[in-house]
């Protein structure tokens, strides 16, 4: 018997099951000309793929991509994604999620950007009209049957630059009709359409900026009378270059809008699926979570502003967090790495931003602002992205990962893991406003030392990328995290005796070290490229920054023994308070008087102290300006002090020459 040959769309539909909607029902997308698209596996193909992840190419005709991360592109409703297709015609198209059937929905010479509604049953986007202008367009993709556009507006908007498009937003349900609003924009006037064409009131949005062209605009999920918004420069703008600020208004009472960050920058943000939360990087690449709304739908402000909070992301991909979305059922982010050393990877990272996930190389070279990747979730098991990897911009779609993270490991302290700061004598005691060195495991998601952003004027973090240190019961300040050590400066309150520390991360909290606290542990800076030959000298300067050593004791270092009259500076941590009371945590801005008699001896001559106490514009070290006294010159004249009356416990040489 012959083997029957079965028609092609059987064997497709034998190959791969129908979509099912949400509710579980067969999709059924309504039917465009087919577009000659040929799918292929390309995880081989690239820099780097996380492991069991897949990722197919799902365009390779004409050039192709997925617009933003956080504008959906895929219709549960239907079972197909959208993306736009440039080439001849400028076309909107669908496919299935693994890009067979791709189609042609919509007619020629279409905007660059295509969204899907909340609902998934349309497919939107800016379309033109027989007579060339522009307007908004939607098809009903969802229906089965042939697609057919929807002319929503009758703007028969010519593009002028900027904008060269229409500015358009994501969309929601409008509750009096149950059915699609959508935001839109052909200059600074806020518009909106529902899904059968009905126009609802124009309005002018009373931010101080609200002359300028709006640059982006997106409607919230579920409330839709809150937008988030973004306007150009002002004119002339040739580029389009946008505004830093974000600003957020309940179009019920549209005069009155907020600042969502006041005067720091923010961009690229994207709504939480519950509506209630907005994140957004800065212009270092990290990413922030504010909260904007109860769950009510009124706004949340504390003292008229939105509170955020820094979420990451961690080592690799520190200050690399672009164009960051939530999963659909809010597990994670994903977002993008831009300014990743080469294959501006996506990736996923915990809510807590303690963890990512790598998924995949895109290899894009960003030639193009098309090529630029965007990473979006399509549902919970795929994502798209657009990549001009092969020289044009073609659509992938990523699956074979989930959203969940191991939990991590909570942090500990090594046994004899707390000590004051190595390069100032490394003791097992400490003291208040002094600075020290805890080492252990899992102290941190990502290695750093404090930036200006850390620091709110001249008070120093107490948390840096959530990890926090607790001395007897006082937060503590950070200079410097890791995985396996943190430096810390002790809190002045910290009381003397035997006294806890612990270290806290999203995992967890230490089990406490118990350490003495003296009311002074002083040790002077001797750092270990200071010891010649097994002879550790003191780390004193000339005013000038040279280092006083015998010459030539370090291979490349200028340096010179000092001669008796000459003025060195030493340096330490640990001495105890000064006059007036400057406290831990805090830059020094004026001069002061150390507290406890000082001494400082070379040999058994005591010198001449010209300064002692905290250096200006530093946070918990000492200075000591000192005049050498006259004595018989040596290359490793001894060097020692004291504090009322106490020797210290370093052994440390200096180098004198007559």
């Amino acid at each position: 018997m012959r083997p029957v040959t079965l028609p092609l769309a059987l064997l497709a539909a034998l190959a791969l099951p129908a979509a099912k909607t949400a509710s579980g029902s067969t999709a059924s997308p309504c039917a465009g000309p087919s577009l000659p698209q040929t799918p292929a596996d390309v995880t081989s193909q690239l820099t780097q793929v996380g492991a069991g992840v897949t990722v197919l190419q799902v365009t390779n005709n004409q050039s192709n991509w997925n617009t933003y991360a956080d504008i959906p592109a895929f219709s549960a409703a239907a079972g197909v994604i959208t993306y736009s297709s440039f080439g001849s015609r400028n076309s909107v198209s669908t496919s299935n999620l693994d890009g067979t059937n791709a189609q042609t929905i919509s007619g020629s010479q279409q905007g660059t950007e295509s969204y899907v509604t909340v609902d998934g049953k349309f497919i939107y986007y800016q379309g033109q009209n027989p007579n060339q202008t522009a307007d908004l367009y939607a098809v009903p993709v969802s229906q089965a049957g042939s697609c057919r556009q929807i002319r929503l507006t009758n703007l028969n908007w010519i593009p002028v630059s900027p904008p060269s498009a229409l500015t358009i937003s994501t969309s929601s349900i409008d509750p009096g009709t149950g059915k699609n609003v959508i935001a839109y924009s052909e200059g600074a006037m806020l518009r909106r359409v529902l899904d059968d064409g009905t126009a609802l009131p124009d309005l002018v949005l009373g931010d101080p900026e609200n002359a300028n062209v709006l640059h982006r605009i997106r409607l919230n999920p579920k409330f839709p009378n809150i937008l988030w918004y973004k306007r150009d420069q002002p004119l002339p703008n040739p580029n389009g270059v946008a505004e830093p600020e974000i600003w957020l208004v309940n179009l019920n009472s549209p005069n009155t809008v907020y600042s969502l960050t006041g005067s720091v920058p923010a961009d690229h943000n994207a709504w939480s699926p519950d509506g209630t939360q907005i994140g957004y990087h800065d212009q270092t690449g990290v990413w922030y979570v504010a909260d904007v709304l109860n769950s009510d739908g009124s706004f949340k402000l504390n003292n008229g502003a939105f509170t955020s909070r820094k979420i990451g992301p961690p080592a690799p991909f520190t200050s690399a967090a672009n164009y960051c979305v939530w999963a659909p059922d809010g597990s994670a982010f994903l977002c993008t790495a831009g300014s990743y050393p080469r294959e501006s990877p996506v990736y996923l990272m915990s809510l807590d931003g303690s963890q990512t996930k790598y998924l995949a190389a895109t290899d894009s070279t960003a030639s193009t602002f098309d090529g630029i990747p965007k990473a979006g979730f399509l549902d919970m098991g795929h994502i798209i992205f657009s990549s001009d990897r092969t020289g044009t911009p073609q659509v992938y779609v990523v699956s074979g990962f989930t959203t969940t993270f191991t939990p991590p490991s909570p942090p500990s302290i090594n046994a004899g893991g707390v000590v004051s700061a190595s390069y100032f004598g490394r003791f097992s005691a400490i003291a208040p406003g002094s600075w020290i060195e805890i080492s252990g495991a899992n102290l941190a998601a990502d290695a750093r030392w404090w930036s200006t952003a850390d620091f709110n004027g001249i008070h120093a973090p107490t948390s840096l990328d959530k990890t926090t240190v607790t001395i007897a019961g006082q937060p503590a300040f950070l200079d410097y995290i890791s995985s396996g050590q943190v430096n810390a400066q002790v809190p002045s309150a910290a009381a003397t005796g035997p006294r806890q520390i612990t270290v806290t991360t999203p995992a967890g909290t230490s089990a406490p070290y118990t350490i003495t606290i003296n009311g002074e542990e002083p040790g002077l800076y001797a750092p270990p490229s200071f010891n010649i030959a097994g002879v550790q000298y003191v780390g004193a300067y000339f005013p000038d920054g040279t280092p006083v050593l015998p010459p030539g004791a370090i291979s490349g270092v200028v340096s010179r023994a000092a001669r008796p009259g000459d003025t060195v500076c030493l340096f330490g941590v640990g001495f105890g308070p000064v006059t007036p009371d400057l406290p831990a945590g805090v830059i020094v801005t004026q001069l002061n008087n150390l507290s406890l008699p000082f001494e400082v001896l070379f040999g058994a001559v005591p010198a001449q102290i010209a300064y002692a106490g905290l250096t200006p514009g530093f946070i918990g070290l000492y200075q000591f300006n000192v005049i050498v006294p006259a004595i018989p010159s040596g290359n490793a004249v001894p060097l020692s002090f004291l504090l009322n009356g106490a020797v210290g416990a370093q052994t440390l040489f200096t180098a004198v020459q007559n």
